[in-house]
């Protein structure tokens, strides 16, 4: 349909071609009733002269030979009459048809000045539409603001292409990433079996210590600082201890041999006795000596390991947060033929096109809206439909009657046409059938949504055998069917 302004233009071209229609057939009616006048004056000629007596009086052949060729004229003249008359019927039946033309375009042309007077009627609504809807904006203004808006959104969908692309680089930075962290950890991995290796060696090397398994080193290595510097101090007064003792024992030593040289001969078999024991005495101290040494050891060896050991978990504990984050990422949106992230992509872009759909369908059919079927278990393509005027109950497309699977297709292939705009301009749109199915509200409600398209400036082609289209489409291109398979068109 095209706007009220456009139809008064129409309509006032149809009633000035009706009138120059009829200005034609009166003229063509002036000139046959002047032929048919000739024709009677050729049929009023006198069949004598006066004097004719008196011209056979003194020439009777000559007036005999003039009589002939009169009488041959006569039935030339009569097969001429003949023939005129035939024409004449013929040029009254022309007449009559001409008659019956131009009552019937007096009529068309009065169809046009009520159809004029109807289009200058819409318009005038029309334009009290129009203000009221801009509240007497300028056109101007509102395109302005419209373009404005437009520059908004393409500038916002700039943007989000560029985070678009920013993620997009991000994600290869960090399946890089990704995957030196999966050699490290590799890496790691065999440095901790090498590990775990020479840790076995030494616990079967340092079994004589008392440390027979790895749960006894674990043990040991669960002593905290506190008691392990409790430990070191007590080792350090035996240490003491022991160097004072020794200091005791070389006085003791010195004395014990003044004592032996000025002791009698019979009390020198005790002193041999107690040389003995003080030997075993020396050899207990040499053994504590040599196991203080050996825990001293075993301490250094401990802080070391146990230094090793808190680098080691430090780094394990890294690689596992950052297994942990590609884990997750990869449970999102990671496979390995990119079905997953490739439906996740999907999702978003239909979610878009519900978007556009619904806001044409809020116009074509105000009571569906369309959702796409949440199962966060498996994401799904599907589409519900939402009935507004059922307490929001959720229906399967499927239910829908014809004319609403139409309402329906249509307004989701507006909502692609706009989803695709965001990118290339999309002027034209073409439908081939379906309003067939359509009652006269729902093809109006159609008809108004395509009408608003074309009002934005793009071309609507409709491909339909519906009669009641053709009364709100302007321009029209008519397939007619002609003889030995061929077809005519003709553009109205």
């Amino acid at each position: 349909m095209q706007p009220p302004a456009a139809g008064a233009v129409a309509a006032q071209a149809a009633l000035a071609q009706s009138e120059a229609q009829h200005k034609a057939l009166d003229e063509q009616r002036i000139d046959t009733a002047l032929q048919i006048a000739n024709l009677l004056d050729q049929l009023d000629s006198p069949l004598a002269r006066p004097g004719w007596q008196d011209e056979w009086k003194e020439s009777p052949a000559h007036f005999h030979e003039q009589r002939a060729r009169e009488s041959r004229q006569w039935q030339a003249q009569r097969q001429s009459a003949d023939e005129r008359t035939t024409a004449i019927a013929a040029i009254a039946i022309e007449l009559q048809a001409l008659r019956a033309a131009q009552e019937r375009s007096a009529a068309d042309a009065h169809a046009a000045e009520a159809a004029a007077e109807a289009a200058r009627a819409a318009r005038d609504s029309a334009a009290a539409e129009r203000q009221a809807l801009w509240q007497g904006r300028p056109v101007r203004e509102v395109e302005a603001e419209l373009r404005a808006a437009i520059d908004t959104a393409r500038a916002a969908l700039q943007a989000r292409q560029e985070s678009a692309q920013q993620a997009a680089q991000q994600r290869a930075r960090a399946d890089e990433a990704h995957a030196q962290a999966v050699q490290r950890l590799a890496a790691l991995d065999a440095d901790a079996e090498g590990a775990a290796a020479r840790l076995q060696a030494w616990l079967t090397e340092h079994q004589s210590l008392g440390i027979e398994s790895l749960d006894a080193l674990r043990a040991l290595l669960a002593h905290s600082q506190q008691a392990i510097r409790d430990e070191r101090t007590g080792i350090q007064a035996i240490d003491h201890a022991l160097a004072s003792a020794k200091a005791v024992q070389a006085e003791r030593e010195a004395q014990h041999a003044d004592h032996l040289a000025s002791a009698p001969i019979g009390e020198q078999r005790n002193a041999t006795e107690l040389e003995q024991a003080l030997a075993t005495l020396l050899e207990e101290r040499k053994q504590a000596s040599d196991h203080a040494a050996a825990l001293k050891l075993q301490l250094a060896q401990d802080d070391e390991r146990r230094k090793a050991a808190e680098s080691l978990l430090a780094d394990i504990a890294r690689q596992q947060e950052i297994e942990r984050r590609w884990a997750q990422l990869s449970e999102l949106i990671g496979s390995a033929d990119g079905k997953k992230f490739r439906n996740y992509a999907q999702q978003f872009t239909l979610d878009v096109l519900i978007g556009y759909a619904n806001a044409h369908l809020s116009q074509l059919a105000p009571r569906y809206q369309l959702e796409r079927i949440d199962n966060p278990a498996q994401p799904s393509l599907g589409l519900l439909v939402r009935d507004l005027h059922m307490g929001d109950e959720k229906r399967s497309v499927h239910s829908l009657s014809g004319g609403e699977s139409f309402l329906v297709s249509l307004a989701m292939a507006l909502g692609l046409a706009s989803l695709s705009s965001n990118r290339v301009r999309v002027e034209s749109l073409f439908i081939d059938e379906g309003f067939g199915s359509l009652d006269a509200e729902t093809l109006r409600v159609a008809m108004d949504a395509l009408d608003g398209l074309q009002s934005m400036g793009r071309k609507v082609g409709v491909i339909s055998h519906v009669q009641e289209m053709t009364e709100r489409i302007a321009t029209r291109i008519v397939v007619q069917p002609a003889a030995n398979g061929r077809s005519a068109v003709s553009v109205s």
